[in-house]
């Protein structure tokens, strides 16, 4: 019965905070002078201890006139009542105490003024003090009581998740006051985490800072299920500590990516979101003069191969800001295509593309796009990428990724485009499967065609790109969501990671750059083991791995290496004034006897059995050595290089 009594008193002043949400100014002021008449009342009584003498009667009744009208005068003539008092702040309150110590001053000089005049002391000095004490008292203890009754009520305590903060003094005050204030949070904070040893105990607004090396006490006795710490003020090293620490407690990780939209009140609490692995990976953003891409790419027309897909797609996002004169996007994909059409026209307002479908392969169909549109710079995106299906089917591989190249770099000569970057693979080093071998063929076609005084020929050459179509981590995010077990192929197995907007970024800035000759490489950063970002990305969906998402480790597959590489032993490594890109250059290829060899593969491929095309492709690239593959056996024998050895 009293539980029901009290759940219906709680109803109704839900309701009344409801119905009347914001309070009306009105009211908040006469409570205002209610508080200030009350007030002074009181400072009089316990001035003279509760008896008020007779002949101070009269200069009693005055002096609740004055005080009420002076500072209810300069409350409206300040604004005073203007916050929403459900909202109260620090900063609130020292407004608040200001403009009630400006209207005591002002009491004071009127009170000193009719002593001069008059001869009286209308308020005795003490009264005007311990007034002054009691309305600034009164006034905030009121406004914090229906702050505290509001988020009682709409946002109980006791249901929300206790979570800590990383960061230092001021960030940690604002995201608490942010979550304290915000009616959708499910979060409260009930510490502060620091690495700085000396702002360890210290407390703000009674919340505690903690050292990082105290996260096993605040899980177990403070009951914190979750730390929220900044994207922009922590670096990539400070992220993956942080979060490692987390994971290692069971803690969950929150990011919180607007960090200068909390310090200027834009934030919303869904920007607070779980740490995601493309988090730990990112780095610190490229900083490039845009001057340089603008000015190839401004009022040309771009023609974009494989557009639709994760690489061509973002290319053609990022060359929008340049404004060419029209982009030009093939690709083989209908639907991606179309999808990326409705993104351009929906998210960037941007329509002046054309949209081609047709296969790279298609000699008529890529001749007949270069004579209607004329494209002056071209970005090749397109290629066949999956190495284990590229290991069964050469023929493919040839027909896509070398013939593909060549007929889309004859007819950019042909038609004499400006610029052809050709975007390449780590994969093309040293390789050890047909996916590389033939995008080392498409590259050392592209470096030959570079003789020519027309056509500038530039390669780009980078790893992994994080999120693309294929890739390891989208694959795991969906072994996890169904359960599990997380495929690895071997433990030691490691790869570079780089975002999808860094390396598109960097292919720009590569075309920018191009000279003869030159394959541009990127700084991937550290190799990460696979083994441990499986690892992480488990715990980071909150399980444990091997308990109850199991790593299966299935085994290297066809053409698989452990280990990628950038550059290959015949290649120097030139820095260029990009911090992030480096140059590797090979002056010692033969390209009249390469090209010889390429031009007849690419006319005899479809009569010749895998076998034979892998061994011409061999005799292409001398150090394409089969791992983990039926193609082995071809290099049992010693094939001659085909580069000048003079």
């Amino acid at each position: 019965m009293n539980y029901l009594f009290s759940s219906r008193i709680v109803g109704f002043l839900k309701h009344i905070f409801e119905r009347f949400s914001p309070v009306p100014r009105i009211l908040i002021y006469s409570i205002d002078a209610f508080v200030v008449f009350s007030s002074i009342i009181f400072a009089f009584y316990l001035r003279f201890n509760f008896s008020i003498p007779l002949d101070e009667e009269p200069n009693f009744q005055i002096a609740i006139l004055m005080v009420l009208l002076t500072r209810m005068i300069t409350y409206y003539s300040l604004s005073f009542h203007h916050g929403i008092v459900r909202f109260t702040s620090l900063q609130d309150i020292e407004r608040i105490v200001s403009i009630i110590f400006l209207s005591t001053v002002i009491i004071l000089l009127v009170n000193v003024a009719l002593r001069f005049l008059t001869s009286l002391s209308i308020i005795p000095l003490s009264v005007i003090a311990i007034d002054f004490f009691l309305v600034s008292f009164f006034t905030i203890f009121y406004r914090i009581a229906i702050k505290g009754l509001y988020l009682s009520l709409t946002n109980p305590q006791n249901e929300k998740q206790p979570v800590a903060v990383y960061g230092d003094k001021d960030f940690c005050s604002v995201v608490k006051t942010f979550l304290d204030n915000e009616p959708n949070s499910k979060m409260v904070v009930k510490a502060f985490v620091t690495s700085a040893f000396s702002l360890s105990k210290s407390r703000i607004d009674y919340t505690k800072f903690y050292h990082l090396n105290s996260l096993k006490y605040l899980v177990k006795k403070r009951g914190i299920k979750s730390i929220i710490f900044s994207d922009p003020l922590n670096d990539i090293e400070t992220k993956n500590y942080v979060t490692d620490l987390c994971l290692k407690e069971n803690l969950k990780p929150i990011i919180l990516p607007g960090i200068s939209q909390l310090f200027h009140g834009d934030l919303t609490y869904s920007q607070f979101r779980e740490v995601t692995v493309e988090d730990l990976l990112d780095r610190k953003p490229i900083e490039f003069d845009d001057s340089d891409v603008s000015e190839y790419i401004h009022n040309n027309i771009v023609l974009v191969t494989g557009a639709a897909g994760s690489i061509g797609s973002e290319i053609t996002k990022q060359l929008i800001k340049y404004r060419p004169k029209k982009l030009v996007l093939l690709d083989h994909a209908e639907s991606p295509l179309f999808n990326l059409s409705q993104t351009l026209i929906k998210e960037f307002n941007f329509y002046g593309f054309e949209k081609v479908i047709g296969c790279i392969s298609d000699s008529v169909k890529i001749s007949s796009v270069f004579n209607q549109f004329k494209p002056k710079i071209v970005f090749h995106a397109a290629a066949y990428k999956h190495v284990p299906m590229m290991e069964k089917h050469p023929d493919e591989a040839m027909r896509v990724n070398v013939y593909g190249t060549k007929i889309l770099a004859d007819n950019a000569l042909r038609t004499r485009v400006k610029k052809f970057v050709m975007i390449s693979t780590d994969k093309a080093v040293n390789p050890t499967n047909v996916m590389g071998a033939s995008k080392r063929i498409a590259e050392i076609y592209c470096q030959g065609l570079n003789q020519n005084q027309i056509t500038s020929f530039v390669i780009t050459r980078f790893g992994n790109v994080i999120g693309s179509n294929g890739s390891v981590i989208p694959t795991f995010r969906q072994q996890i969501k169904l359960g599990g077990p997380v495929t690895i192929t071997h433990p030691e197995i490691t790869r570079y990671f780089m975002s999808i907007p860094e390396a598109c970024q960097l292919v720009l800035q590569a075309g920018a750059m191009g000279e003869e000759n030159e394959i541009f490489i990127f700084d991937m950063g550290k190799p990460i083991k696979i083994y441990d970002l499986a690892h992480k990305m488990i715990r980071l969906s909150g399980f444990k791995p091997e308990q109850e998402i199991e790593i299966k480790i299935t085994g290297l597959r066809p053409g698989e290496k452990l280990y990628e590489e950038l550059i290959n032993g015949l290649e120097k490594r030139i820095e260029t004034y990009h911090p992030r890109i480096m140059i590797a250059k090979n002056g010692l290829l033969d390209f009249t006897l390469l090209f010889k060899k390429i031009g007849t593969l690419t006319e005899t491929y479809k009569q010749l059995d895998h076998f034979e095309i892998v061994k011409t492709m061999k005799e292409i690239v001398p150090e394409y050595k089969s791992q983990n593959s039926v193609f082995e056996i071809l290099d049992s024998r010693s094939e001659m290089p085909l580069v000048n050895t003079d």
